[in-house]
């Protein structure tokens, strides 16, 4: 896994959290 990879899937990971928690009551 290269490091752009990496940040990337943080970054993915960070925006569907925050979709998450939109969704939550």
């Amino acid at each position: 896994l290269t490091p752009l990879a990496a940040a990337t899937g943080k970054q993915d990971v960070r925006e569907m959290y925050r979709e998450f928690l939109k969704w939550r009551p």
